[in-house]
């Protein structure tokens, strides 16, 4: 498959089940909430354990903390994927490489370091992984895909994304869907991956594609 960035150009950011859940719980209400009110009682909420919700804890972190892993940090109230830790010198608490992906080019190598007293107040952001078949392309970098049970999910790809390396990878990608395009056997096939990023907030970016 053409390798992707999970960077920048091709990430969809969407509301989380908690915003969902709310907007849900009050439709039939007096008061039906809308989405952004939902969205702001949900920066109030910490990440709820469980798949539905897409967050665990960490049973042991100073074992289960590895290099590329997901994690959330309360205290920061967002999802990182964790570089290394190291204990400290002169002061109780570990010194903390955290990067975050979202918001950095892949080939940046700063990271953001934290200073932590304990490796105990995390929990796991779960990713979630699956292939769809994009089925339409619209405006604005719009895709729908269409996994393998029917289910439909809106997705992102910037036609001038250009990764690090100076890679135009939105070109070649629209590139391949035209080929499709003009082929009654061909499929354009991405695969994705979602992350929940915080309470309110939930990232649907696609990582890699081809052609079958």
């Amino acid at each position: 498959m053409e390798p992707g960035s999970v960077f920048c150009g091709n990430v969809l950011q969407i509301d989380s089940p908690v915003v969902k859940f709310i907007c849900q719980l009050t439709e039939h209400t007096q008061i039906p909430l809308n989405t952004a009110v939902s969205r702001c009682i949900a920066s109030f909420v910490p990440p709820i354990q469980g798949r539905y919700w897409g967050f665990e804890q960490v049973e042991s972190a100073s074992q289960n903390l590895q290099k590329g892993k997901w994690f959330y940090c309360r205290r920061r109230g967002q999802s990182f994927l964790f570089e290394s830790f190291k204990p400290m010198d002169k002061t109780a608490g570990y010194l903390c490489s955290l990067k975050l992906p979202f918001t950095k080019f892949e080939g940046s190598k700063s990271l953001e370091q934290v200073k932590m007293r304990h490796l105990d107040h995390f929990v796991r952001p779960i990713p979630f992984h699956y292939t769809c078949r994009v089925i339409k392309i619209g405006s604005g970098g719009l895709v729908i895909g269409m996994k393998e049970n029917g289910e439909k999910k809106q997705l992102y790809m910037n036609p001038d994304f250009t990764n690090s390396h100076g890679k135009n990878l939105g070109e070649r990608f629209y590139w391949m869907w035209d080929q499709v395009q003009h082929s009654r056997t061909r499929k354009l096939m991405v695969e994705v991956v979602e992350v929940g990023m915080n309470s309110w907030m939930v990232t649907r970016v696609i990582t890699s594609w081809g052609l079958l």
